[in-house]
């Protein structure tokens, strides 16, 4: 088994390409993903992660929830047996990045162990073991979203290596069942006692490419759909006033435009997604040539 998944990790890395990622890291040295925006999602037998909108006051779309019957103690176990999230990035600086993940424990086991680990391309480092709630912190989280930072094996700050600039898998796997995790934060800059407990810039979107069908200087907020995951159906709404010249394009990862919705003068639109394959998809708002906003939806 462990040997099957760390032969399935390789090969999605090799397909990946030297330019082909969802992330990318900034003039800040952040790289920061909202959980649920994930390149891979890939389940091992009845392990899985799931999308969640619980608890409420999520960042982004939603969140992902660890589902096993199982505990993944050691890096060991869970390359043996964990469901994964891949996150595709390209790293403009190697050395060690900072982990931080906005997450949340069940309130149903109060005071709980609810954890992850976190690797790079097909490797978990000790750095990155155990990641965990740390109450002398103020990281109770308890049914509500707290940014956890804290690695027992090391007693300290959860990090991983990036061996060199480029395109690198950053792997996020199970420790325990119901652990939910929200938005990720890679930075250069370790915790500092005193400055509060969130990353630097917690606030702030996702670095996604600036280059392509996506672009960090869009408008947030004009364009948004539901559900996402998508099934068979999805309603668009647009924010910002109707328009003689509104357009929705929904593109495939390739950039090939596969749906294309007129919305003259409405704020509204339905798009029937039923026949698209199961991936990734991304919903763009047009005002005649203009992109407006770009947004990414996950097709089930």
């Amino acid at each position: 088994m462990k040997a099957g998944l760390v032969a399935l990790l390789f090969a999605i890395f090799q397909i990946s390409g030297a330019q082909d990622y969802d992330f990318e890291q900034n003039l800040d040295g952040l790289v920061v993903m909202e959980a649920e925006n994930y390149t891979e999602n890939v389940a091992n037998g009845m392990t899985e992660w799931l999308f969640t909108q619980e608890p409420l006051d999520y960042s982004g779309e939603g969140a992902m929830m660890a589902v096993t019957d199982a505990s993944f103690a050691s890096a060991q176990d869970a390359l043996a047996g964990s469901a994964i999230l891949v996150y595709r990035i390209n790293f403009t600086e190697s050395g060690p990045h900072y982990v931080w993940a906005r997450a949340s424990r069940s309130a149903d086991n109060p005071g709980g162990t609810d954890s992850y680990h976190a690797g790079l391309d097909v490797t978990i480092p000790e750095s990155g073991t155990f990641i965990n709630f740390e109450e002398a912190f103020g990281e109770e989280g308890d049914g509500i979203w707290k940014w956890i930072w804290w690695c027992n094996p090391i007693g300290g700050q959860a990090y991983v290596e990036v061996p060199s600039a480029g395109v690198h898998e950053f792997v996020v796997y199970i420790r325990e069942n119901n652990f939910r995790i929200d938005k990720i934060v890679l930075s250069l800059i370790d915790y500092q006692e005193g400055v509060g407990y969130g990353p630097p810039g917690d606030d702030i979107a996702e670095t996604i490419p600036a280059t392509g069908i996506f672009s960090a200087e869009l408008a947030t907020g004009v364009l948004t759909f539901f559900p996402n995951p998508a099934g068979d159906r999805i309603k668009v709404r647009i924010q910002d006033g109707a328009s003689a010249m509104n357009r929705i394009g929904l593109y495939n990862i390739t950039g090939e435009l596969v749906r294309s919705v007129q919305a003259d003068f409405v704020s509204h639109a339905d798009m029937d997604v039923s026949d698209l394959a199961t991936g990734i998809y991304y919903l763009k708002l047009k005002r005649g040539e203009e992109t407006i906003t770009v947004k990414k939806m996950l097709k089930l």
